[in-house]
This record gives structure tokens, C-alpha cells and sequence, in this order.
């Protein structure tokens, strides 16, 4: 795994990976649209445009809670995490899963207690793991536990800002905190925040959908901050299905002429819960640019998308 200053990413044990991030706040591990070409979804879906995609991105980047964590009594009391706090970050996890073609999360409250005694926990050492050692200042089998089951990051100021961290999972070969949030089978997650620690529980299995595959970014316009760090960096791309990723290949060319673009590829490990995906590096890229993605695996059908990336800032409110 790889580690990095400000955020560190862990995957969780039922993904099979992990990695960290450079210079911005830390995940550690805890991602979804389905087939049809360049449909991203099992078809009927209404099609989205530049604008209403960016009216979405800014709805679920509102956080009304600028101070969502109030400190206890001492360094291992877990204080209190906002309501307001909590609603911004499940917004903000929908936002993505929206985008996705995905249903919605809702808050596991019964679950809340883990994660914020792992939230404590990682705040008060300055670092992540899903296996704390009991010598951590702060170690209780709760924030142990909440450690075990959720996505970690390290560095946010705000849990809803976390979300964002954990789903461009920069430094992550597996993007294992992105697969976690887009999964098929999640209903519920609970979270904790302390200082600029994120704990996200992401084992859960109480959620349903019909989607065959989704993709990150999604097909369609979707938002240049997906897919760059707040340094203009890229991150990766990646492809979700739900029927297998054995032997699978992708090609990205650039519209409107369809020129080649060289990328790096790779099949992360899979694991229970958690969609399987082919994942890319591709070069820099830009608003306004638009790029068609095609994904074949043996004896599967062909899936082709298009990728319009849009700078929503520049658009008329």
C-alpha cells in the first residue's frame, strides 16, 4: 500500500486492496451505470444534459454544516457529529451514486457509534487502518470494528468533502473506496467524523438495483472535478459490471475524430460486495474535451460509451 501526507486510503478486507493518496486528505478503502451502448444503464433512462448534470454536481456539493464536529471532554470522547453533518455527507454520497444511475443510500444509525469511535480513533493518531493495533491511543473494539467495515480517509475538513476524496481514489490501483460507495448491494452506510478523520461503514447488503454496469466517470456529460484533483491532476477512470470482469480490455479514443489515446490499464483484484472493474489511467485531459470508452470481455457483449467532460463553473447558473 502506498502512503502519502495529508489523505490515506485503505481498502477494506472484503476488497482485497489498498492504497493512499499525495498531498491531500487520506481514504482508506471502503464504485457503478449498466450495459447498452453508451447507455449506461438497462436502457430508458432520460438522458442527461450538461446542465442538469451540474445542477445535480452543486446540490450535492451543499453542506450546511460548516462545523460538523463538536470535541468531548478528552482527546478519546467521540464528541458529537452533527445531523446536519450526517445528511450533508449522505447527499453527497447520492450525488455520485445518482450520477451512476444507482438508488440511494440512507443513514445505518445503529451504526453510528463504530464510526465514530473509529473516527476518534484515526484523528487522535494521525493515521488509517482497518486493523488497529490496541496499543492506538484511543483502541476500543467498537472503533476497531468500525474500522473493519468502513472507508477511511484523513485530511477533510469536513466528512461530505471525504466523499469526494474517496471517490477519485488518487494513488488507489484498485479504487476499491469508489467501488465500495457505487456498490450494487449498498442500502446503508453510517458515518463517522473526527477532526479530519473520515470513517464510512460501506458492509452492507441491503440494497437492490438492475444495473448490468457503471462506469466512473459515468456516460454522458459529466463534471471535469470528477476526474482531476483539486491540483488539476487526473485520476483514474474505471468500469464496473455486474456479470464478470475476467479478460477484459479497453480502448479510449478522443471525439470528434476518434484518435487513439494511449492509456494504462489494469484489473484489480475482486472481492464480496464490492463491484469487479477494469480501471485506466489515461493522459490529462480537459473541459470540453469528449472521449468514447469501449470495454469487451470474452463471450460478452461489447459495451461503448461516451464521456463529455464539462466544467460546471463556467456554466450559466
Amino acid at each position: 500500500m502506498r502512503t502519502y501526507p495529508i489523505v490515506a486510503f485503505l481498502v477494506l478486507l472484503a476488497a482485497g486492496a489498498c492504497g493512499s493518496s499525495p498531498t491531500e486528505p487520506t481514504p482508506h478503502e471502503g464504485a457503478g451505470g449498466t450495459g447498452g451502448s453508451g447507455a449506461g444503464g438497462t436502457g430508458g433512462e432520460e438522458i442527461p444534459t450538461p446542465e442538469s448534470v451540474c445542477r445535480l454536481w452543486a446540490e450535492g456539493h451543499v453542506e450546511n454544516e460548516r462545523v460538523p464536529w463538536v470535541p468531548g471532554e478528552d482527546v478519546c470522547d467521540p464528541g458529537t457529529l452533527g445531523e446536519v453533518a450526517i445528511e450533508d455527507t449522505i447527499r453527497r454520497i447520492n450525488l455520485f451514486r445518482a450520477l451512476s444511475g444507482l438508488p440511494p443510500v440512507t443513514e445505518d444509525r445503529a451504526r453510528h457509534p463504530m464510526t465514530q469511535a473509529c473516527a476518534v480513533m484515526m484523528n487522535v493518531n494521525g493515521a488509517l487502518s482497518h486493523d488497529p493495533p490496541v496499543s492506538w491511543e484511543c483502541w476500543t473494539a467498537q472503533g476497531a470494528a468500525g474500522a473493519a467495515s468502513s472507508n477511511l480517509a484523513l485530511g477533510s475538513t469536513t466528512p461530505g468533502n471525504a466523499i469526494d476524496l474517496l471517490m477519485r481514489d488518487p494513488g488507489v490501483e484498485s479504487v476499491g473506496h469508489r467501488r465500495w460507495l457505487l456498490g450494487y448491494f449498498l442500502g446503508k452506510v453510517a458515518i463517522g467524523f473526527a477532526g479530519r478523520a473520515t470513517c464510512v461503514r460501506v458492509f452492507d447488503d441491503s440494497g437492490q438495483t438492475d444495473r448490468e454496469w457503471t462506469a466512473y466517470p459515468p456516460p454522458g456529460p459529466a463534471p471535469i472535478d470528477m476526474v482531476t484533483d483539486p491540483w488539476d491532476r487526473p485520476i483514474p477512470w474505471s468500469f464496473h459490471p455486474a456479470d464478470g470482469i475476467e479478460g477484459a480490455e479497453v480502448t479510449m479514443q478522443k471525439l470528434p475524430e476518434g484518435e487513439p489515446v494511449a492509456i494504462d490499464s489494469w484489473i484489480p483484484d475482486t472481492g464480496f460486495q464490492i463491484p469487479d472493474a477494469i480501471v485506466w489511467q489515461p493522459p490529462p485531459v480537459q473541459a470540453g474535451e469528449s472521449y468514447r470508452i469501449t470495454i469487451t470481455r470474452p463471450s460478452k457483449a461489447t459495451v461503448t460509451y461516451d464521456v463529455e467532460l464539462v466544467d460546471c463553473d463556467a456554466l450559466d447558473p
